[in-house]
């Protein structure tokens, strides 16, 4: 089962790279392309343990693939994965889908796809889900997200899997390239 995952993720990340950016819905001022740095606060967990707060950073894109305000993207971050007094410094590779909602002066984009971990301290990979919300000004993006990794880590003191909730403010690089 998690070689189907991980072949999957493999899957949707070359979509991801090949995607022409070249659909834009006439008379829609929404750039094609966004690329943001972030930095935010990340509690993660091992199933029932005590949580680690630690710092997170990266950065992702994001490119509109269709008429209607659908994006698809990846990025690369730095999370610490671990629990209790446990850490697990790791980068993260999410793939992500998303659909923009404007209100206002405001985008609602709900987000949702994989992301693909490799802890350092614990010298593994983990696969999982990831659901959030970025909340986005022309400039600023604020984010809310969860992780639920599918490796079940078994240790002497302690099984589950990883489960991280992550906040983060971003600045955002709006691109429109023709």
């Amino acid at each position: 089962m998690k070689k189907l995952y991980i072949f999957i993720s493999l899957l949707l990340a070359a979509g991801v790279l090949c995607t022409p950016a070249e659909v834009r819905a006439e008379g829609n001022d929404e750039s094609r392309i966004h690329l943001k740095v972030l930095g935010g606060l990340a509690y993660s967990t091992l199933s029932g343990q005590s949580g680690v707060f630690g710092p997170m950073a990266g950065g992702r894109f994001d490119i509109r693939v269709s008429s209607r305000p659908v994006y698809v993207g990846a990025g690369i971050e730095y999370m610490n994965k671990g629990f209790s007094h446990h850490s697990n410094h790791s980068f993260v590779l999410p793939f992500l889908g998303s659909y923009h909602i404007q209100v206002g002066e405001l985008n609602v984009e709900p987000f949702a796809g994989t992301a693909i971990s490799y802890g350092f301290d614990w010298k593994d990979w983990d696969c999982g889900l990831r659901l959030g919300c970025n909340l986005r000004s022309r400039r600023w993006d604020f984010t809310v997200g969860y992780d639920l990794g599918f490796h079940h880590y078994k240790f002497r003191y302690a099984s589950g899997r990883n489960q991280s909730l992550f906040l983060s403010a971003g600045y955002n690089f709006n691109l429109d390239i023709n």
